[in-house]
């Protein structure tokens, strides 16, 4: 581990439909820099393929593909496979990815250095493990991709932050100051002043940041297992700043919404000792109860609970500027996928929302009713117990054939039914957001045209490179030929 440039962790997930919804849980509470998907190259693209493919992008998480036994499956079956791979990665249910296959290990470079968290390149990789085809570009591939960091947390959902406004205003007083008939040098003096003001306030910013995340710390919990002479042990994913041993923590929350106090024995990653865990990396922690009353069994302890530093109720954090405590209801906007009639409100579906899985109940849409394709605003209410929550999560929303994908708007620690303000307030937000989508998405065009330009330049210049050897070696065999005549 010392020794090793990258540490690469798999989570083998299930492929069958009957599993589908630890696949999906897997996917939301183990938060995945990257999502594999394995297509045999002689069995095509089945159901579930098409399935996992579509949740990895309801989630946001890049994917790339690895089409397996190509030393069994005929020439024929094999590009049959992959004509309907590219066809349904560029299709807009799978937001018009680019699936570009990785022949040659340059091609892995200028597709990293082009798309490097793989957003809009879907890389697509031939292999046969028997043979040993295509596994030295796949151990190059990984050992290159860098970590995305899907645990972070968002306290607001402002469309633009402070860092992206502050350039933009100076752009656009320069400008007006060339409008103007003023000098350019001026415009350049105040640019460079501005710049430095800029630099300046990241780095304080930065500083804050590294001293929140050395008081605070959160740990979302996967399992629980109780060891003979440890006691109750949990294991999940660190989701912000860090976990060490004897800190103490919150426990929670339990069916009542309430927190129990504890504190960390030891911590191990990987089933060896540390002094701490930072964010972004799976461990197990042993605790032990403070106050006796507190002491409860293990089956209370259970998947979506959280371990925080610091608890607020109907307050936000002044460590973090979220709010920490446990929720009842939230503000959710949702896309439907597919639905065989139409939801209204009392329509009670199961939410998969990182470690969460809980039933909930459709209290109050923005619109009457929701069919197939449609988007709104929904304030969503737990059934059974309360749970702890963060905005902008995304989720997903299943019963039976229904599916629908959204993410975290609004928390709601007092409900209340009658209050309809709210929703207002985030359509607004959500109209600036959609115009920032829209500058990014002619960004990304932009960009893929460059993608798509240089892969094809590439394969432009090996066409050109293999007709030369093709004529080269015609020559030649017109040459042997003559002679022995």
């Amino acid at each position: 581990m010392k020794n090793s440039s990258n540490v690469v962790t798999f989570i083998d997930l299930a492929g069958h439909e009957k599993y589908l919804r630890t696949t999906i849980s897997g996917l939301t509470g183990a938060f995945p820099d990257y999502a594999l998907i394995v297509v045999g190259a002689n069995m095509g693209i089945s159901k579930m393929t098409r399935e996992h493919i579509q949740v990895a992008i309801a989630l946001s998480i890049p994917l790339f593909v690895v089409v397996t036994k190509i030393d069994i499956a005929p020439e024929k079956i094999l590009k049959h496979t992959l004509k309907q791979l590219a066809k349904l990665l560029k299709s807009p249910s799978c937001n018009s990815k680019i699936p570009i296959i990785m022949r040659k290990k340059k091609d892995i470079d200028t597709c990293l250095s082009k798309d490097k968290f793989i957003d809009r390149i879907t890389p697509v990789f031939l292999v046969s493990a028997v043979q040993g085809d295509g596994l030295d570009r796949i151990n190059l591939f990984l050992s290159k991709l860098e970590p995305r960091k899907p645990w972070r947390h968002n306290s607001t959902l402002d469309a633009i932050s402070e860092e992206e406004k502050e350039p933009a205003q100076a752009a656009q007083a320069a400008a007006a100051e060339n409008k103007e008939g003023d000098p350019v040098e001026k415009a350049e003096q105040e640019a460079t002043k501005e710049a430095e003001k800029e630099k300046e306030q990241h780095a304080e910013h930065k500083k804050d940041e590294e001293k929140k995340e050395e008081t605070m710390g959160e740990l979302e919990i996967d399992e629980t297992f109780a060891v003979k002479g440890v006691g109750i042990v949990v294991s999940g994913t660190v989701t912000g700043g860090k976990i060490g041993t004897n800190q103490k923590l919150f426990l929670g929350p339990f069916s009542d919404g309430s927190f129990k106090e504890v504190q960390t024995r030891t911590v191990h990653i990987k089933r060896v000792g540390v002094e701490f865990a930072l964010e972004g990396e799976s461990c197990t922690v042993a605790l032990r109860f403070v106050k006796r009353k507190d002491v409860v069994d293990r089956a209370l302890i259970r998947k979506g609970m959280v371990l925080v530093s610091e608890v607020t109720k109907d307050k936000v954090s002044s460590v973090t500027g979220i709010y920490l405590g446990s929720v009842w209801a939230f503000t959710a906007h949702i896309m439907v996928l597919h639905h065989p009639t139409t939801i209204n409100p009392g329509y009670q579906p199961v939410v998969h929302c990182g470690g969460i899985r809980q039933t909930v109940t459709i209290m109050k849409m923005s619109t009457e009713r929701l069919r197939s394709g449609d988007s709104a605003l929904v304030d969503l209410k737990f059934l059974c117990h309360p749970e702890f929550m963060h905005v902008n999560r995304p989720l997903i929303i299943r019963e039976g054939n229904t599916k629908c994908i959204g993410r975290v708007i609004l928390l709601h620690p007092e409900y209340n039914i009658d209050d309809n303000s709210h929703f207002k307030q985030i359509e607004e937000q959500l109209k600036e957001e959609r115009v920032r989508q829209e500058m990014m998405q002619q960004k990304m065009l932009e960009k893929e045209k460059d993608i798509q330009s240089a892969m094809g330049g590439k394969k432009k210049k090996d066409k050109d490179k293999d007709k030369d050897k093709d004529k080269d070696r015609d020559k030649d065999a017109d040459y042997r030929s003559r002679r022995k005549y």
